[in-house]
């Protein structure tokens, strides 16, 4: 749920920045060219959104699940997770206008730069997806003790690569091909936002006093204050 949801926000404020922020050409690019095509919000939303988040669903509980207090009934599911899901949604979302703007300002076409951006979010998102396993950080986990996870990943990822080199969907997503060296970009970049904030909530906790880094004695409820 926190996957999808960070995502979604992620998908709104790309598109909602693209709108107010955007008053003027930029290259090629004309001012009422959106973020992202529909059609790419709909791919994130059915492949690289959808599949992860299903095999999330095969994950392993974590080691201390049973040594944390009962969620109280009371509360919204989303207590304790609105924080770190509008945190996270608008790094990923401000990460993939930027790469847009990006894209524009160095030359690139409408179609180019609206790639640039749809691969930002995907592996945005799919960096994101290891953080959403465990409600401390991705450092808690094993990032292969879960294979179905690996295989949606790889999947999404793959798939994702092939609708901007092959005509067809470039011709119906409005996809473009790109250069070797942006491909590697959009892969690896996307990954730094989420071991920055996952290494400064590690960080929070650790000094955090009566804690001590431990997440034995650590409660849900409480993580959102470290976003």
């Amino acid at each position: 749920m926190r996957h999808e949801l960070t995502t979604n926000v992620a998908e709104v404020l790309a598109l909602l920045f693209g709108v107010l922020l955007m008053t003027q050409p930029i290259g090629q690019v004309a001012a009422t060219t959106p973020t992202l095509t529909a059609l790419m919000v709909l791919w994130v939303n059915m492949v690289s959104d959808a599949l992860p988040s299903f095999a999330l669903g095969y994950d392993v509980p974590e080691a201390d699940l049973m040594h944390r207090p009962p969620r109280n009934v009371k509360q919204s599911i989303l207590s304790g997770v609105l924080t770190r899901i509008f945190v996270r949604g608008t790094v990923m979302g401000g990460l993939v206008y930027v790469a847009f703007v990006w894209g524009a300002a160095s030359g690139m076409s409408a179609g180019q730069a609206q790639t640039l951006a749809f691969l930002t979010l995907v592996f945005g998102q799919l960096w994101h997806v290891f953080d959403a396993r465990s409600t401390r950080t991705l450092f808690r986990r094993n990032p292969f003790n879960n294979p179905r996870l690996l295989m949606a990943v790889g999947f999404a990822a793959s798939a994702s690569l092939l609708v901007t080199l092959m005509p067809f969907f470039n011709e119906v997503m409005g996809t473009a091909p790109l250069s070797t060296p942006l491909y590697a970009a959009v892969i690896f970049l996307p990954a730094i936002p989420t071991f920055i904030l996952s290494g400064l909530k590690e960080l929070y906790w650790a000094l955090r006093p009566g804690k001590g880094g431990k997440s034995q004695s650590a409660s849900p409820n409480e993580i959102p204050e470290a976003d």
